[in-house]
């Protein structure tokens, strides 16, 4: 049979661990996005990685354990700190501060001995804003606390999430490569993705990744755990013992998570349902307390109703992923334009003009009254039971009666849909009032119905007209605003307004409506970045923007102009079906878009979304176009000498040199350092490395002594010198034995010999060190 000796570099097999440990660490930053608890959770990504090579590159140094988790969770806060705060200066202040800096030391290398200066002080400053800023959040969080209020302030919740996603990625990678324990290393991250999973219902399929990743490191780091043994016994094993380990190891994984995959559900539901009504009033406080502290995340899914009892958030923190799902078809009683046969070939065009002959409509879903600087939320809602048929709401306007056919597809959700003022449905539903006449949403559980809609059809003329003063509940719900709204919102509507003349409403919702549709269209902008307001980041920042941005932008300015304006969700018209005289929705179309109220009129809709059209208000009587004066989008915002700069972040250049810096000053022990030399030379190295410290203390062989009576002579010697160096002759005569093995013997040394070797001259060289750093302070006592 032939054999060869498994002899690898140690970081080779650590490649697969790593590997692990990558995918093992992102998976709390992923999971967290699952459960949208933590907005944009997975941009913790970045901190989960470079927890993972800082842990990797401290795993392989001489330090103890303790030692290098500590050094890790101090990196960790301060990448947590500048994380949450932007401490770390940006390019164009460091950049403003060397161009003080250069001409300074130019003029003093001249010797023009220029006036003092204080170097980098733009970056100082920097810091030093940041850094109070950060301080005074979090004093003003605690005292929020200590009153027992409710705190939005999310500047803790940051930084607890931002550490702890550091932490269990430097303490798995710390635990896996330097400890060898993968289910101690591999703990907390478990315990931090099941609980997350357990706590909000979502996100179970993160905690079956982590069990097929566990159970790779297990089985992965028991195998380089026996080939290490086996190399340090100098045993030759066949090149197939690792090839069937790793198909056992495989074959079992698949079977365990196979097993896992398969068994019932009821079992983990009934043992949580247990715990929680046994011990759930326990941490009922508890929670409460967490709900204070943390008052400004996103609502966690499983604490906001999905029925009648409550609409819940919705919170823009990412692009919405669409598939090719068809969710409903809606037929209604709009006529349908006559299509010759001959054009059912579907041209292109063919779209356009049957949606050119058709009334616009939109699919209201749920609608919303607070804007969070996140997202939106409703008000306290009530619930009314109606049978089928009952007309819960009348309207005074003049309007149209449109009945609309709903026949559910790939549609899930419990409420119900409808165009504009919903009357009635054929089928018993619940209305969700937030007040008299005013519907949040409506749930049903037909999977198909008819609605009965009332919608005004108001000219240009008579919602310019419509300037009476609002109903009390409009003013208390639809023209609030958050304290927190950033200045430069309110004042870029005003701008608007002014720029274009508005003095009406009506022309007031044209104007912003009409500046906001210069915006890009774009599902892969950047999500808002922590701390941001939504509607001042799609302003002011990227500049564009899918529909939930728009919507939310167009009603937060229409509010900030006194006009009273509300987000809608739910679906655009879709496409619409020749042969079967309906409108298909895909899921896709899920949109929002912006309501406006006025007065004698009701709710009516604006489209500030560039993707979709515009809503048609002309008349018959008065068919000319509207001239709008609309403000140009500005080019950039500028930067102001005492504003923070927007460029990157350095840590993209800092970690890179940090962990070279990291792994230079700190060198692998010798037993893990990477060896590409046989036995004999490295045996060879070790010997010439303890005579050359051996002549630095002045214990180096003479020229007429051979190896063997050196090593006889040095190893008393030693201890005779120090109490510290007892022991100190046997790691010598080790080292000398091995010695003349490689240098004189037949036989080369064996992995075992050098393994033994390199052991005993890691213990002589902390002696030999020790002894010259006494022998230099020895001698400068004397020179003294």
């Amino acid at each position: 049979m032939d054999t060869v000796s498994i002899v690898q570099p140690s970081w080779r097999k650590d490649i697969v661990l790593i590997i692990v440990l990558a995918l093992a660490a992102l998976i709390l930053p992923f999971s967290f996005d699952e459960t949208m608890w933590l907005p944009q959770g997975y941009r913790l990504f970045a901190p989960a990685l470079i927890a993972v090579a800082i842990g990797a590159i401290l795993a392989r140094t001489p330090f103890p354990l303790w030692f290098s988790m500590i050094f890790g969770s101090i990196l960790g806060l301060e990448y947590s700190i500048n994380w949450v705060a932007d401490v770390m200066p940006r390019a164009e202040i460091i950049w403003r501060d060397l161009q003080v800096l250069f001409p300074w030391l130019k003029a003093l290398l001249l010797g023009q001995w220029p006036e003092p200066i204080t170097p980098f002080s733009g970056s100082l400053q920097h810091v030093a804003r940041a850094l109070e800023d950060m301080w005074e959040r979090l004093v003003d969080w605690w005292a929020v606390l200590q009153l027992g209020q409710s705190s939005l302030d999310t500047t803790a919740l940051k930084l607890g999430a931002v550490f702890l996603v550091w932490f269990c990625a430097l303490w798995a990678a710390l635990y896996l490569i330097k400890a060898r324990k993968p289910i101690i290393a591999l703990l907390p991250i478990g315990i931090s993705t099941i609980i997350n999973a357990a706590y909000t219902g979502l996100g179970s399929v993160f905690v079956y990744i982590f069990f097929a990743l566990f159970l790779v490191a297990m089985f992965w780091n028991r195998i380089i755990t026996l080939e290490s043994r086996w190399n340090a016994r100098g045993l030759d094993v066949a090149l197939s013992v690792r090839e069937r380990s790793v198909n056992s190891s495989v074959t079992i994984i698949v079977l365990l998570l196979g097993i896992s995959l398969l068994m019932p559900v009821a079992t983990w539901h009934r043992a949580v349902d247990y715990f929680w009504n046994h011990y759930g009033d326990t941490f009922e406080s508890f929670y409460d307390n967490l709900d204070r502290a943390f008052a400004g995340r996103n609502p966690l899914p499983t604490v906001v109703a999905t029925g009648p009892e409550g609409l819940g958030s919705h919170s823009v923190y990412s692009a919405p992923v669409f598939q090719n799902d068809r969710m409903l078809l809606v037929r209604t009683s709009d006529p349908i334009p006559h299509v010759d046969e001959e054009e059912l070939a579907y041209e292109e065009s063919l779209q356009d003009y049957v949606i050119g002959q058709l009334p616009k409509r939109y699919w209201r879903e749920r609608t919303y009254d607070i804007y969070t600087g996140r997202g939106w939320d409703t008000s306290e809602v009530v619930t009314e039971l109606w049978g089928a048929d009952d007309t819960w709401v009348e309207i005074d306007y003049p309007t149209e009666i449109v009945t609309q056919t709903y026949t559910l597809l790939a549609y899930s959700s419990e409420y119900g849909l409808g165009v504009n003022a919903m009357a009635s449905v054929d089928e018993p539903y619940t209305v969700l009032l937030r007040d008299e006449g005013d519907m949040a949403a409506y749930s049903i559980e037909a999977t198909r119905y008819t609605v009965t809609s009332l919608v005004a059809t108001p000219a240009r003329e008579d919602l310019i007209a419509a300037e009476e003063d609002y109903p009390d509940w409009i003013t208390a719900q639809y023209l609030q605003l958050p304290e927190e709204l950033p200045e430069r919102v309110i004042e870029r509507a005003q701008e608007i307004v002014d720029h274009a003349g508005a003095t009406t409403r009506y022309e007031k919702a044209r104007a912003i409506e009409a500046y906001l549709r210069q915006y890009q269209y774009n599902l892969d902008v950047e999500p808002v970045p922590y701390g941001e307001d939504l509607v001042d980041y799609f302003l002011f920042e990227t500049q564009e923007g899918f529909c939930d941005y728009s919507a939310s932008a167009m009603v937060v300015m229409l509010r900030a102009v006194g006009v009273a304006a509300r987000y809608v969700s739910g679906y655009n018209q879709g496409q619409f079906d020749v042969l079967r005289g309906a409108w298909l929705v895909m899921d896709y179309n899920a949109h929002a878009w912006p309501e406006v109220y006025f007065p004698g009129i009701g709710w009516v809709e604006f489209e500030p979304t560039p993707s979709q059209n515009v809503f048609d208000r002309s008349s018959e009587e008065a068919e000319e176009t509207e001239d709008i004066e609309v403000l140009p989008l500005p080019l950039s915002t500028p930067i102001e000498p005492d504003q923070d700069v927007t460029l990157p972040q350095l840590w993209w250049l800092i970690i890179p040199i940090l962990g070279t810096g990291l792994f230079l000053l700190m060198r692998p022990k010798g037993d893990e350092r990477v060896r590409f030399v046989s036995p004999e030379v490295e045996v060879t190295s070790i010997y010439r490395k303890m005579v050359r410290l051996s002549r630095w203390i002045g214990f180096g062989p003479v020229s007429s002594e051979t190896p063997r009576e050196f090593v006889a002579s040095l190893g008393p010697a030693l201890e005779r010198r120090a109490r510290f160096a007892k022991g100190s002759a046997n790691d010598v005569n080790t080292i000398g034995q091995a010695y003349e093995m490689a240098a004189y013997e037949k036989d080369p040394p064996t992995n075992l010999t050098a393994r033994i070797a390199r052991e005993a001259y890691t213990r002589l060289r902390m002696v030999l060190v020790r002894m010259l750093f006494q022998r230099k302070k020895q001698e400068a006592v004397r020179k003294s």
